[in-house]
């Protein structure tokens, strides 16, 4: 072999060995291993500050159901007549009562109608006088027999014609002053107006809108509750209602559960009565928070977590006294300094309150 090859052999056995020392380092042959088994981490000889205990909480578990805020009632005003619109004296929004003007239309034509219709009454009434003269004339004539009986009969039949179209004109009078009170639109009830669908100038047909009404200490909320749920409601049950919009909740009355189930989402709809809520207004989103049975908790101090980045510790104490740390999960329910446990602690379990020493060294209590 000559002195060439044998160079690359060195070459090539001196890489194949310390390519084996590397991996022999990396696999940690060079290091101590700890044997199998369990090994404390983070023990302390003894607690060094206040403790408390995790405790196991069972409380109500509630659906929150998307509903719409909707009036138990709504009027809508329309017209009875064929007329064009002069005023209209409220707008959305606008509180109203009872008997209050709302729109007013054009009314010369039935101001019209009322005047003709008086005119052929008076017209009426004359002719009636006459008649009924004429009928009295007749009457003392056939008492003296200077008149014939049929001479009579003809005159109180003149007279009984007369009254007739007397009546029927008067009647004609009371209903041109009917239509002419429909030019005056006027609140049925006190409420809250919700639109106004017309325009001074719009010319509107009988039976057309021209406004809707609510209202508003009778809105409550309209809310889709799947079967299983809404066959534990009873009517009267108090409920509480989530209202986003005004960040705020409220609580409502079970009023009414329509007992049909829309086939295709297998709900009942359940209309619940808002109390002494203000500030709502029909159309607005909000949920129904429906009992949906009830779940464990385990809680522990907030103050008792510390946050190293993105994992969470608690220390515990033993019987012994001794102190370990563990790594726990929480979520995101806390309320009243206590936070809930997913994982890592145990009901009963002693937990140390992190000072603000603590948190200074770096433990980072969880705010």
């Amino acid at each position: 072999m000559g002195a060439r090859a044998l160079k690359s052999l060195l070459v090539a056995t001196l890489g194949l060995a310390m390519l084996g020392v590397v991996v022999a380092w990396m696999s940690g042959l060079f290091s101590s291993r700890i044997a199998p088994g369990f090994s404390p981490v983070g023990v302390q000889a003894t607690a060094t500050g206040p403790t408390e205990t995790v405790l196991r909480v069972e409380e109500s578990v509630f659906e929150e159901v998307p509903g719409t805020v909707r009036p138990r009632e709504s009027v809508q005003i329309g017209s009875k007549l064929l007329a064009a619109v002069e005023e209209i004296t409220v707008s959305s929004g606008d509180a109203v009562e009872k008997g209050q003007l709302l729109v007013r239309l054009d009314d010369r034509d039935q101001v019209s109608r009322l005047e003709q219709a008086r005119q052929a009454l008076s017209a009426s009434e004359a002719s009636l006088a006459q008649a009924r003269a004429e009928h009295e004339r007749y009457r003392s004539l056939l008492k003296q027999k200077s008149a014939t009986r049929s001479a009579y009969d003809s005159a109180e039949a003149e007279a009984l014609a007369a009254q007739a179209q007397v009546n029927q004109l008067a009647e004609a009078v009371e209903e041109a002053k009917v239509a002419l009170s429909y030019t005056r639109i006027v609140a049925s009830a006190a409420g809250q107006v919700i639109s106004r669908l017309i325009e001074p100038g719009d010319t509107i047909s009988p039976g057309q809108p021209i406004m809707t009404l609510h209202d508003p200490a009778s809105l409550r909320l309209e809310a889709p509750v799947r079967e299983g749920l809404a066959t534990q409601l009873q009517k009267g049950q108090r409920l509480k209602v989530r209202l986003e919009t005004l960040d705020a909740e409220a609580e409502g009355v079970v009023e009414e559960i329509v007992p049909q189930a829309e086939v295709a989402t297998r709900t009942f709809l359940v209309k619940v009565a808002l109390v002494g809520r203000e500030g709502l207004m029909s159309g607005m989103f909000a949920r129904l928070l429906v009992p949906a049975g009830t779940r464990t908790r385990y809680c522990a101090p907030v103050a008792a977590i510390e946050r190293a980045g993105q994992l969470e510790f608690a220390h515990v104490v033993d019987e012994t006294g001794h102190v370990e740390r563990r790594l726990v999960r929480t979520g995101e329910h806390s309320e009243h300094g206590k936070v809930e446990v997913l994982s890592g602690l145990r009901p009963g379990d002693r937990v140390v309150l992190l000072t603000r020493n603590d948190a200074a060294d770096g433990k980072g209590a969880l705010e």
